[in-house]
């Protein structure tokens, strides 16, 4: 019986969370198409749209993905044995260390600015990469902000808080696409660069709201006895290779397309951001719940953990027929 309910209750998250991920998708074409009509195939969205590439891939090689896939079923684990709490102050220690850091990459990346922006955009004027680095120097200020947004989501899987993260993305992208449409005619494209650094802000504080309603226990320190954060990080640095090498690919691929004329970048970008913000909308909400699942079964024995495999690879084939 209680099987049964804890299906059910996949079933209803996992449409939830489908039905959150279809309308965030929409409105993410929406706000590229509100961008390209605002700003069209300009040299400046193309500037924009470099810098931004430069953010991302430093995002990616903060691992934080990875370290949301270690952590959780260490979450669960120290959950077992020491109770919610514990986990959230371990959660509290992981966040810190992350902070850490991140700031650490800013104050290397803004040190190496002139040199990486010329790499990202060698077929722009010098006047263009000047441009480029106002930007950066803004934008890479956020990226902590950004890390921690990303890492929040741990203890709302976790604790099967589902859908809560998503619709704070959704929150971010309406009021970044309304202070858009409100200051572009005056702002010109800083108006984008502002949308969205305050995008990362406006999640952030929404995200702390959302933290103080379910109760985190947040200490500001470094170590527990209980749980090593160093033990996540060493399990990370077994991916940096690969999430390097694809990273790498990303900056001279991006950088290839800027040696074309002028629009073709803006076009390129255009369409793959389309397409990074619509991937993996029905396949997203099955991995999702299906991780909290296996990372509690791992604490829980064989059977539960047989039980969960067999499910997740029926719907796996039932995905793929589909």
């Amino acid at each position: 019986m209680k099987s049964k309910k804890s299906k059910t209750s996949d079933v209803k998250s996992i449409s939830f969370l489908t039905l959150i991920n279809i309308f965030g998708g929409g409105l993410a074409v929406v706000s590229s198409v509100i961008q390209a009509y605002l700003f069209g195939i300009t040299r400046e969205i193309e500037v924009f749209f470099a810098v931004i590439t430069i953010n991302q891939v430093l995002l990616k090689l903060t691992q934080t993905g990875s370290i949301s896939s270690i952590f959780l079923p260490i979450y669960h684990q120290v959950k077992a044995k020491y109770g919610q709490d514990k986990a959230q102050i371990s959660f509290g220690i992981l966040l810190n260390w992350c902070c850490i850091f991140s700031t650490g990459i800013i104050v290397i990346i803004g040190i190496l600015a002139h040199y990486l922006i010329p790499i990202i955009m060698p077929g722009f004027s010098s006047e263009d990469m000047q441009l480029g680095l106002s930007f950066y120097y803004v934008i890479i200020f956020f990226l902590p902000f950004q890390v921690m947004s990303v890492l929040f989501k741990i203890p709302l899987n976790a604790e099967r808080v589902y859908g809560r993260a998503e619709i704070i993305g959704i929150s971010n992208r309406i009021f970044s696409l309304v202070f858009l449409l409100s200051t572009y005619k005056f702002l010109g494209i800083w108006a984008l660069v502002y949308a969205l650094c305050l995008g990362y802000v406006f999640q952030f504080i929404l995200f702390l709201i959302l933290m103080w309603k379910q109760k985190l226990k947040y200490k500001p320190l470094l170590k527990v006895s209980y749980f090593n954060p160093f033990s996540v990080f060493g399990q990370v640095l077994n991916s940096l290779i690969y999430a390097g090498s694809t990273q790498i690919y990303t900056i001279a691929l991006n950088a290839a397309i800027t040696l074309l004329p002028e629009g073709y970048f803006a076009v390129y970008k255009y369409t793959s951001n389309i397409f990074s913000k619509t991937n993996g909308i029905i396949l997203r909400p099955v991995t999702t719940v299906f991780f909290t699942n296996f990372s509690e079964a791992i604490n829980s024995g064989y059977l539960k953990l047989k039980r969960i495999l067999e499910t997740a690879i029926k719907q796996n084939i039932s995905l793929t027929l589909f």
